[in-house]
């Protein structure tokens, strides 16, 4: 599971998992990433993420980031959904991890009430 916890419209937020094999099986950089909400639906907002795929030690271990770009301006409350990974193992085709987050505006300023001073 992955979480953003709070953002704001706009501002971009990056995410580090890592995924580790124990067997002779190598990750790759270029392994097929599908982005969908957590009922299989298209995921509105899915050109605002992108993921990149490291591979490390020797391909026994892949580190994935997950970029929030800036969520879109009018969103306001959470979101969520399901990053699946095509690892293409013999045991496991697809790793999917779930991730969510809640994207809120900032508050506008404090207005003070009439007849009152600073």
């Amino acid at each position: 599971f992955l979480t953003f916890g709070m953002v704001r419209p706009g501002d971009p937020l990056e995410r580090t998992l890592r995924i580790q094999c124990h067997d002779d099986f190598k990750l790759r950089g270029d392994l097929p990433v599908i982005l969908e909400g957590l009922q299989g639906q298209e995921l509105p907002f899915k050109d605002a993420i992108s993921v990149t795929i490291e591979p490390v030690e020797d391909g026994k271990a892949a580190n994935v980031k997950v970029l929030l770009k800036g969520m879109p301006a009018d969103l306001n409350g959470s979101f969520g959904g399901v990053l699946r990974l095509k690892v293409g193992h013999p045991f496991m085709d697809e790793l999917q991890i779930r991730f969510s987050g809640v994207c809120r505006p900032a508050l506008p300023p404090a207005v003070q009430p009439t007849g009152q001073q600073k």
